[in-house]
């Protein structure tokens, strides 16, 4: 647990500081308003978000109890590759039939911009159709608990995409198109390796048909997606609230004032995956000890409560305080630091509150208490949409940072409710 534990937090800050260390690159070579254009197609990944609604967390959950079987393993990868495709080509579908619409009436672009976009947002549908794929095949490694080996293979093409890309632009020629078409080949390199070695790895003599006959035997389709089902309803509410920003944003900002908040999200999404490696491996002994105590132990709290001071406080804290400095070394661009500014610090207060919720809903999961899961999205997202009604347009970027700052205080407020309610159960029933 510790080696892959240790495999993934790596992984992650691997990733985060490439693309950190990547942006002011692609500012420099592209300029603002074109890195504007990326950022509006990046910003489409939502809807593979959407369309993925749990499956991605399903699959290792299958995976992992099939270990060590490679007949039913492969009768897994069977049904889910067949799933994974039919998904990964409706978003392929769906962004090339709305790209015109997307680029030239959704984002807020001139002429030139919205042909740049538009050109840019058919070839991004090719990187999102591989990379969804290849979330089947990730997923089967970490079921497989091999998390060391795919983490590896993320970080190198991770590594590839960014060396390639800022070569290409710098040396050949800077448009937004090229940056999607070379993240969209490397996207395909990743699928076919993953795609290789998986096959290599449940490669079974017995055969074809004894694969068919343990996929008709132990496989239950329905049960699969009434499984995923159930996950994603909440998943859907949840997703939604987190990605209000973006929506909101794409549709009011100017693609180079979105291009600004892309550059500032990006270093709150950075800090914001910092707590997610520790709780994940954390979550199996928060389970275990909330099953036999049916609430977490003091001595299990000092330990999240620990690892949110660590991982989620004290780098919100830095990243706030330090925010000039941070932002002048990083950009070297005084307009972009003026104008980011004001915004990353309500987003790290945003995160700072959403790192003590974490801790909480680590709690409410291990206690399989989905529907107090299911109550706080659905409170939280209302709550999140009646600020958008009210709010004023002219905010700009600011926008995004307050649609966060509603967003993440009504969770925790719900959060510690739940909380204190559990303390006063738990309080009446060593009184009785």
């Amino acid at each position: 647990m510790v080696r892959n534990a240790t495999s993934s937090m790596f992984a992650l800050v691997w990733l985060n500081l490439l693309s950190i260390l990547a942006i002011p690159l692609y500012i420099k070579i592209l300029g603002v308003s074109e890195w504007g254009i990326v950022a509006a197609c990046v910003s489409l990944q939502i809807i593979a978000n959407f369309v993925d609604a749990g499956f991605s967390q399903i699959v290792p959950r299958w995976v992992a109890t099939a270990a060590g079987n490679i007949k039913l393993l492969r009768s897994y990868l069977i049904l889910f590759r067949r799933i994974f495709f039919v998904l990964a080509l409706f978003i392929f579908i769906l962004l090339q039939s709305s790209a015109s619409y997307l680029a030239h009436d959704w984002f807020v672009t001139s002429l030139a911009e919205a042909e740049a976009l538009e050109l840019a947002i058919r070839i991004f549908a090719f990187q999102l159709f591989f990379q969804f794929i290849n979330s089947l095949y990730i997923g089967f490694w970490f079921g497989m608990a091999q998390q060391v080996a795919v983490n590896a293979r993320t970080c190198l093409f991770g590594t590839i995409k960014h060396v390639v890309a800022i070569s290409v632009l710098f040396f050949i020629q800077s448009a937004p198109w090229l940056y999607t078409l070379i993240f969209a080949a490397v996207a395909f390199l990743e699928l076919a390796a993953n795609f290789q070695i998986l096959e290599r790895v449940l490669r079974d003599d017995a055969g074809s048909h004894a694969e068919t006959a343990v996929f008709n035997e132990k496989l239950k389709l329905n049960h699969f997606l009434k499984e995923v089902l159930i996950l994603s309803v909440s998943i859907i509410i949840g997703l939604s609230a987190s990605q209000l920003d973006r929506i909101v944003l794409s549709a009011t900002l100017s693609v180079k004032e979105l291009g600004i908040y892309a550059v500032m999200f990006s270093v709150a999404a950075a800090v914001l995956q910092l707590q997610s490696p520790w709780m994940k491996a954390n979550f199996p002994n928060l389970v275990k000890n909330v099953k036999e105590n049916t609430f977490p132990t003091a001595s299990q709290f000092l330990i999240i409560i620990s690892g949110c001071l660590v991982f989620g406080l004290l780098p919100c804290f830095i990243v706030y305080t330090y925010c000039d400095l941070i932002l002048d070394i990083w950009l070297n661009n005084n307009d972009l630091r003026d104008a980011g500014k004001p915004v990353l610090k309500i987003l790290m207060i945003s995160i700072g509150l959403n790192s003590i919720y974490s801790v909480l809903y680590q709690i409410i999961i291990a206690s399989s208490k989905d529907k107090i899961v299911l109550a706080i999205n659905i409170f939280s997202t209302g709550t999140t949409l009646v600020f958008i009604i009210f709010a004023d347009e002219n905010l700009g970027v600011l926008l995004g940072g307050y649609i966060w700052l509603v967003l993440t205080t009504s969770q925790l407020i719900c959060g510690l409710i739940w909380l204190l309610m559990q303390f006063n159960s738990r309080y009446r029933q060593s009184r009785n």
